[in-house]
C-alpha cells in the first residue's frame, strides 16, 4: 500500500513523520463497511464534479449507482455547489522550495512521479474572485479527527496552494461540506490568512525533515521516533510501529504469564 505524504494524509503526516518511512502493508485491505463507505464517497464526488462542470443533472444522477442514487438526488445542488469556480484541480506542492504546480483537473488522483519533497493533492472545488478564495472539500463519511477547521491540515494545503498559484489572493476560506446518508449536508468553515498558511508551510517543511530523520535513525537500525493519537486510525505502517509493537509484545506477555498461572 503506498505510503507517501498527499493532502488527503497529512494530518498524520505533520503529527508522526515517521509513519511515511516505516514498512507499510503492501497491499490495501479495509473491512467492508470502510470499503462500503469509500465506494459511495468515490461516487457522490464524482456526481457532484460532472453536474458542476455542466453535464445534464439527469444524465449525472443515472450514472451513479441505484444503492446511493436516492442520496445523490437528496443533495442540494445550489447550495453545495455554488455557480462558477472549478472542480477537481490536482496540484503539487514542494515542501523545501515552497513552490505549487498545477497538474490539471479530474486526474482521479493519478499525480505522476514525486520526488520526497513534493506533496500531491486534488481539490473538490474552489472559486477565485479578485483577492478572494473560496475552497471547499466534500465529504461523506463521519469520522473526523481534527475538530479545529481553521488548522485543518488537508483544507490548509488545499489554501496554501490556492494562495501561492493565485499570487493575488490574500483572503481565503476553506470548507468541509459534509453530506449525510440521507444527502442533507452540513458546511463548516474558516477564514484563513496568509500568515496562518505561511505557519501551516512550516509544519510541512518540519514534516518533510522528520521523513529525513526517520529514513536516517532505520537506516542505522533504531527506532525512528513515532507519536500516537488519532491519526493512527487509518496508518499503513500501524503494524510496523514501534509504540503498537510494543503494546502487543506487552499484550502477549501479560497472556503468556496469565496462562502459565
Amino acid at each position: 500500500m503506498p505510503n507517501k505524504p498527499s493532502s488527503s494524509n497529512l494530518y498524520r503526516g505533520i503529527k508522526c513523520p515517521a509513519s511515511y518511512e516505516l514498512k507499510s502493508r503492501e497491499t490495501e485491505w479495509r473491512p467492508p463497511q470502510v470499503q462500503a463507505a469509500a465506494n459511495k464517497g468515490t461516487a457522490i464526488h464524482r456526481f457532484l464534479e460532472e453536474v458542476g462542470i455542466g453535464v445534464p443533472y439527469v444524465t449525472a444522477l443515472e450514472r451513479v449507482k441505484e444503492e446511493w442514487r436516492g442520496l445523490a438526488s437528496n443533495i442540494n445542488i445550489p447550495r453545495v455547489i455554488p455557480f462558477g469556480g472549478r472542480h477537481e484541480v490536482a496540484w503539487k506542492y514542494n515542501v523545501q522550495h515552497r513552490t505549487v504546480e498545477e497538474l490539471g483537473v479530474s486526474k482521479n488522483r493519478d499525480y505522476g512521479d514525486l520526488t520526497m519533497t513534493e506533496v500531491p493533492g486534488t481539490v473538490d472545488w474552489y472559486k477565485v474572485e479578485n483577492d478572494h478564495a473560496l475552497i471547499r472539500d466534500y465529504k461523506t463519511g463521519t469520522f473526523n479527527p481534527e475538530p479545529d477547521i481553521k488548522v485543518h491540515a488537508q483544507l490548509s494545503f488545499f489554501s496554501s496552494a490556492i494562495q501561492i498559484h493565485h499570487g493575488q489572493v490574500k483572503k481565503l476560506r476553506h470548507e468541509l461540506v459534509w453530506i449525510d446518508k440521507k444527502g442533507k449536508e452540513t458546511i463548516e468553515g474558516a477564514d484563513v490568512s496568509v500568515k496562518m498558511l505561511n505557519v501551516y508551510r512550516d509544519k510541512l517543511y518540519s514534516m518533510h525533515m522528520g521523513r529525513i530523520s526517520a529514513r536516517k535513525s532505520l537506516k542505522n537500525g533504531n527506532s525512528p521516533k513515532v507519536t500516537e493519537g488519532s491519526w493512527c486510525r487509518y496508518c499503513p505502517a500501524f503494524k510496523a510501529c514501534p509504540i503498537k509493537t510494543k503494546k502487543r509484545e506487552e499484550k502477549a506477555r501479560r497472556k503468556a504469564e496469565r496462562d502459565n498461572e
